[in-house]
């Protein structure tokens, strides 16, 4: 008993001296984590936004190196609809932005005009009438609107918003039809590939339900074994039509982002 009393005393001294405080002289050993180059990095910030505010990179769906996705995508984003409607409303909102940068110049305006008519005598303190007579008025008119109080200024400003605007809205189309496309595309190959392990799993399963009734009439097996391999291969039968569906539905998806029926 003393041995173990002993035993227990240098345990208990031996984890007390490890709870002890560091002394002032105390040096942190270079092979200690917090010297590690993964422990120097700056800390995130709540502040830190979780999403970047950089563009969307042109042709970014070509970094699944696909030929096949970059052609349906160029197809759906010449097809779009919406698409089309951002890029009219675009055009549309770069032309009243040229106007209104115009709108601050000279401005040179040229008329002409003739008539057949008698003047009035009155005007010039006659009592008779003028002979009737060929009258002509040519005249070039020259001004400068002043963009007093930045009226013009604004009013440039508002037109640059709205093309900024309409630039927004083609990027989200073009965004929104991109991943549209992708994503309908994913699906479509995700449920071919299933599709096509079932039906792997469907023959592979006929075959082995064709050995077991060859060895139950063998005498090597029971009806049991030959009731379980069939209910396994109507069930792999059953989820065939799902597969099917899913695929079917991505490719309908598709043919309407890129304009086509769902026949084509």
């Amino acid at each position: 008993m003393s041995g173990l009393r002993a035993l227990a005393a240098a345990a208990s001294l031996l984890a007390l001296s490890a709870c002890a405080a560091v002394g002032p002289d105390y040096q942190v050993p270079e092979v200690a984590k917090l010297n590690a180059p993964t422990a120097q990095g700056a800390f995130i910030e709540s502040r830190t936004p979780a999403v970047s505010q950089a563009p969307v990179p042109e042709g970014w769906w070509k970094l699944y190196d696909d030929p096949v996705l970059d052609g349906l995508v160029q197809e759906a984003l010449t097809a779009n609809t919406d698409l089309r409607i951002a890029a009219a409303n675009l055009a549309r909102a770069h032309a009243v932005s040229a106007e209104a940068d115009d709108a601050g110049g000279f401005s040179v305006g040229a008329s002409a005009a003739a008539m057949h008519a008698r003047e009035s005598g009155e005007q010039f303190l006659l009592p008779e009438p003028l002979p009737v007579e060929n009258l002509a008025d040519v005249g070039v008119k020259v001004s400068y609107q002043v963009d007093l109080v930045g009226r013009i200024r604004r009013a440039a400003e508002a037109a640059h918003a709205d093309a900024d605007a309409s630039q927004a809205a083609l990027d989200l189309a073009r965004v929104s039809v991109a991943a549209d496309v992708a994503r309908a595309y994913v699906e479509a190959c995700a449920s071919g590939h299933e599709l096509a392990v079932a039906q792997h799993s469907v023959e592979l399963q006929a075959r082995s339900l064709v050995v077991t009734q060859k060895l139950v009439a063998a005498g090597r097996g029971t009806s049991l074994d030959t009731t379980r391999a069939r209910a396994q291969l109507d069930l792999s039968r059953a989820a065939l039509p799902t597969f099917e569906s899913r695929r079917r539905a991505a490719l309908y998806r598709l043919a309407s982002l890129t304009g086509r029926t769902p026949a084509e």
